[in-house]
């Protein structure tokens, strides 16, 4: 499909935006200052290609490294940082670990730590769907270690 100008440039901004945040992030843990955190350098063009193809109702499951999906549907750097440490601010109200973030306002699944539990989570919602006959469409990640 054709890509204007503008949604090239906002594609890569927010790619830009998440090799920087990764770099910020995990130099905080580094230090001691944040519990866990997990990069995700050199896949930051599967978050964005996959979050820019889905209209706003379909919903995102996934894994430890696509904060990019996060931001692309209007999650805040604000919410993704008070998620990590977990403080009075964070959107899920410090019920999950660091990383884990979640967001059901935008139709973001939680992130779970046994990796591949989302695949079936998001198959049963793209059934559940189809069986509603409802339009809306399940993005699953997982990483290597899955499968």
């Amino acid at each position: 499909p054709e890509i204007t100008d503008e949604a090239a440039l906002k594609l890569y901004r927010g790619m830009l935006q998440v090799r920087l945040v990764d770099d910020r992030m995990m130099k905080l843990q580094r230090q001691g200052r944040l519990g866990f955190y997990m990069l995700s350098m050199g896949e930051e063009a599967t978050h964005f290609g996959g979050a820019y193809a889905l209209e706003s109702g379909d919903w995102i499951f996934p894994s430890y490294r696509e904060p990019g999906v996060f931001f692309w549907r209007g999650y805040s750097i604000k919410d993704y940082v008070n998620q990590l440490f977990g403080n009075i601010e964070d959107p899920v109200k410090g019920r999950q670990m660091p990383v884990h973030h979640s967001a059901n306002w935008l139709n973001i699944v939680s992130i779970s730590s046994p990796v591949g539990t989302q695949i079936p989570q998001a198959t049963g919602m793209a059934m559940g769907a189809r069986i509603s006959k409802k339009p809306d469409c399940a993005l699953v990640y997982f990483g290597e270690g899955t499968a």
